[in-house]
């Protein structure tokens, strides 16, 4: 039994348009492959760059320095950076930061030898911790915000001030350019020595402010605390 065939064979001229467009998704494929395709993970740098000297220093509730890894004491701290910096390894700039209640003293020792032997400290973010003082009374005036991190650094209205004399000469253009009596905000980080704050308030003295405030933030309640006249919530 025969079939009948229509099947007949192609003898016009072929479109190359569709197979150049396959070739051409074939190549990108092939030469993109590795940056089309999503990886999962965290990407980590195995080469960071080690121009920069900045080692970290963190001081724990326990007064305990570590530093560049290594866990050591207040005197070890003080006397392995004197040592560096009589064989001239000490780092041009050390990353500071310290738990919320280290000691004073153990700070102002930090910054006290970083000065002296001419070393930078930088805080890891421009965080400020406030001291904690419950019902602080606040103010309802108009007011000029000025903030001192750990550094000692000034900052005027969220902006970094390079000096003391152009703190004072911005306080005083507040001042001038004011239609109403002015009050300075002072944000102090809590290990910022007596002495800024009064600096800062006879500055704003000689600029003419009406009232200066020291901004605080209220203590930090534990979450399982539950108040006394209210009763713990249960499901229904």
């Amino acid at each position: 039994m025969k079939y009948p065939r229509n099947t007949r064979i192609f003898r016009g001229q072929l479109d190359v348009a569709p197979v150049a467009c396959v070739f051409f998704m074939t190549a990108l494929f092939l030469f993109l492959h590795s940056s089309i395709v999503f990886t999962p993970g965290v990407r980590l740098d195995l080469h960071p760059n080690t121009s920069t000297n900045r080692p970290s220093l963190y001081i724990d509730s326990e007064d305990l320095f570590t530093f560049a890894g290594t866990r050591m004491s207040r005197s070890s701290f003080l006397k392995h950076l004197r040592a560096d910096s009589t064989k001239g390894r000490a780092p041009n700039t050390i990353l500071f930061q310290t738990d919320p209640s280290a000691s004073t003293n153990a700070i102002n020792d930090v910054r006290a030898l970083a000065a002296e032997l001419s070393i930078a400290l930088e805080a890891p973010s421009t965080r400020i911790e406030l001291p904690e003082i419950p019902e602080q009374p606040g103010t309802k005036e108009a007011s000029v915000i000025v903030a001192v991190n750990l550094n000692g650094q000034y900052f005027y209205e969220n902006q970094l001030v390079p000096d003391e004399k152009t703190l004072e000469a911005k306080l005083k253009e507040a001042v001038a350019k004011s239609k109403e009596p002015l009050t300075l905000a002072l944000r102090l980080d809590k290990a910022v020595a007596v002495e800024t704050f009064v600096k800062l308030s006879e500055m704003a003295r000689k600029a003419k402010f009406d009232h200066v405030i020291l901004a605080t933030r209220l203590p930090v309640k534990p979450a399982s605390a539950t108040p006394a006249n209210t009763a713990p919530l249960r499901p229904q």
